[in-house]
């Protein structure tokens, strides 16, 4: 965080972010409204007192892969199965000690037909002409761009670091 921006500022400036890459990098599963929940997290968060000294992860913002349960989000595995017929916890553990430390969830994150085999619509940020491969891409191009803060991802045969080089 830069010295002397706000919580609301720096996310904001996320959102700028998702609006002008979303549309050709598709890295974030599309949530309507997404903008308004983040800042409302944000103004939640705040609200509770917390400081950023007090969690160094504070305010910022994470993507979470859509094979990962996040409670309020569904997770469809990169499928067209319907959600409810995965049995998922609620918040999985990550995500839950994640939004403890003060993490705001900016959403689901495109991934591959159950983090396996063929490439899920997101494109490589810095060329969309080709993909940034991988089952975790959507993460990897989220906080490429500038999106998110952090980016949840899950190693299978190259999930993670394919998008990483």
């Amino acid at each position: 965080r830069a010295s002397g921006s706000s919580m609301l500022d720096l996310l904001s400036s996320c959102c700028d972010r998702m609006d002008a890459c979303e549309s050709h990098v598709r890295a974030l599963l599309p949530e309507p409204g997404r903008r308004q929940r983040i800042m409302e997290a944000a103004t939640a968060l705040q609200s509770r007192g917390c400081e950023a000294s007090q969690r160094p992860l504070h305010g910022l913002l994470l993507g979470v892969k859509d094979i990962i349960a996040a409670d309020g989000f569904e997770t469809r595995c990169g499928s067209m199965i319907p959600p409810e017929s995965h049995q998922l916890p609620p918040d999985s553990a990550v995500v839950q000690r994640l939004r403890e430390a003060g993490m705001i969830v900016a959403g689901k994150t495109v991934t591959t037909e159950f983090a396996h085999k063929d490439a899920g619509p997101t494109a490589n940020p810095w060329n969309t002409a080709h993909t940034p491969g991988g089952s975790s891409s959507g993460s990897a191009a989220a906080v490429a761009t500038g999106e998110i803060h952090v980016g949840l991802g899950t190693q299978t045969i190259g999930s993670v670091n394919r998008p990483a080089a």
